[in-house]
């Protein structure tokens, strides 16, 4: 499968990516449709949906058969990506809510909002609708201290990852690398031999991650070389990752790599668009991303020498830390929801009809529909990949459909996969398949998924900034470790130590 673009909102397969498509289901500009987003009154569906490119015609054939699949007309509000957490603030604040409205993520506003009785719980609604009903831990990540305000859209749980460009460790005769001391061995190689030609930094990290919590590529490290992913349990009391020895750890090993000319120098401004130009034309060998990252790379490599794209990317996973041991690092196994309005859908019987099309929708062949469009108009079939009909409507980026944004796939996707388009990214999918398979078995979950504190939510943004900054400046050299852990209390003093209570409560009477 091939990719061309890492951006992503909305679920993702382990054996396909949902690239990032547009979404719902039908009108012909973004911002724009017949209901304004209001509750429909005139038997149709209404939905919300961020936008990513242009939008298929409302009156295109995918959605006619969706609609007819689902027996039901489709008014949708689509909204440009960018704007869309601002829409959000505004729809809430109207009386002109949507039946559906998909929100991105567990963030202060959803919280707010759904305590205050925006949405529907639906923690006792669901045991008849299969489709809705995902893996347990995943529903109780996605959870609020017990209550479920909407259906988890499920994404791959494992994308964590090294990669390495596999030409240079080829040249070096070195192996792909399987910790992180073997990391700093292949960056000294790659930045004193320059197997490129040219000077490079070795490890290329980004701005991702200047804010904490941010499941970034320094939370992936920090989680391999043993601290908790969030929060984790230290004598019986959950702690803050960064209250732990092992996290320090980390920050040594990254501040020492940014001393000895081994990581970029501009890693807290380097945007992601930047440093993927970067590792592409040789101006650094290794990255730590999530693993949608090897095929986009690839794909750009197989542009520049056709066919052998995928003989340049090495992907290593999820690292073994200095215990000798690996302590992988999953995505919280969902990307937002499928909140459903308590003033649009009023009583019992419409939230049952709402889900019963959203379990409908969440079928196989609803699944197909919303992905893939129509076969024989939008696709073909190859044997069991799809391959996309060229002109024909499909996502703004070629591959799949916009309307992709409705599904949850609470049990994981069941679309085909797209068919590639050399031997080597199918070998390059294949073995992605298998780490995360691997690194599964060793995910360190966060022990306070599903837990919301009041504090939390009140200053969390302000608080994690502090934990950010202080990174930051440690790892860059501007403050050291008494100045680090300065900081750290200071997050503690200024309201942390409430939300480390109130989150030690909440786990207690779960």
């Amino acid at each position: 499968m091939t990719s061309t673009q890492r951006q992503f909102i909305g679920p993702t397969g382990s054996r396909r990516a949902f690239l990032a498509g547009s979404v719902g289901l039908g009108l012909a500009l973004a911002g724009c449709s017949s209901n304004e987003g209001g509750g429909a009154s005139d038997g149709a569906l209404s939905v919300m949906l961020p936008l990513f490119g242009t939008a298929p015609s409302a009156k295109g054939k995918a959605q006619k058969a969706l609609e007819k699949f689902i027996g039901r007309r489709l008014n949708v509000t689509w909204v440009p990506a960018a704007d869309y957490p601002d829409k959000v603030t505004v729809t809430l604040a109207s009386d002109k809510l949507p039946q559906i409205m998909t929100m991105l993520k567990k963030d202060a506003t959803f919280v707010r909002s759904a305590q205050a009785g925006a949405f529907w719980d639906l923690i006792d609604k669901l045991r008849k609708y299969p489709n809705l009903v995902g893996d347990a831990k995943i529903t109780q990540a996605a959870s609020i201290n017990g209550s479920q305000y909407g259906i988890f859209r499920w994404r791959d749980p494992m994308r964590a990852t090294a990669l390495f460009r596999a030409d240079w460790l080829d040249k070096l005769g070195l192996d792909v690398p399987e910790s992180v001391d073997d990391l700093r061995t292949v960056a000294e190689a790659f930045v004193k031999e320059r197997p490129g030609g040219q000077k490079n930094a070795g490890l290329l990290l980004s701005e991702w991650g200047g804010t904490y919590g941010l499941d970034s590529p320094y939370e992936f490290l920090e989680t391999w070389f043993g601290a908790p992913n969030g929060w984790g349990e230290r004598g019986g009391k959950l702690v803050p990752a960064f209250d732990t020895e092992e996290f320090f750890e980390a920050q040594r090993f990254l501040r020492s790599m940014r001393q000895d000319g081994l990581l970029n120098a501009d890693f807290a401004t380097l945007a992601t668009v930047d440093l993927d130009k970067r590792f592409f034309t040789g101006k650094g060998g290794i990255t730590v991303v999530t693993d949608d990252a090897a095929l986009t790379y690839s794909t750009a490599f197989d542009n520049k020498d056709p066919g052998k794209g995928a003989s340049y990317i090495a992907n290593a996973g999820n690292l073994v830390g200095p215990d000798g041991a690996r302590h992988s690092f999953p995505t919280p196994g969902y990307s937002g929801f499928l909140a459903i309005s308590r003033q649009s859908v009023r009583t019992e019987q419409e939230l049952d009809d709402v889900l019963r099309i959203l379990n409908k929708l969440n079928s196989t062949k609803g699944q197909e529909l919303l992905s893939l469009g129509v076969e024989g108009t939008n696709y073909e079939m190859d044997g069991e990949y799809y391959v996309p009909i060229k002109g024909a409507e499909v996502g703004a980026n070629g591959t799949y459909s916009p309307l992709n944004q409705l599904v949850a796939a609470c049990k994981g996707l069941t679309v085909p996969m797209i068919k590639p388009s050399s031997p080597g990214f199918k070998k390059l999918s294949a073995r992605r398949d298998e780490l995360r398979e691997r690194d599964l078995k060793t995910a360190v979950h966060n022990a306070a998924a599903g837990l919301v504190s009041k504090t939390e939510i009140a200053q969390g943004a302000v608080l994690n900034q502090i934990i950010g900054d202080a990174r930051v400046k440690f790892i860059a050299g501007e403050i050291d470790e008494k100045g680090y852990r300065a900081e750290i209390k200071r997050w503690h003093t200024a309201g942390g130590d409430k939300i480390v209570s109130e989150i030690n409560d909440l786990s207690q009477k779960q």
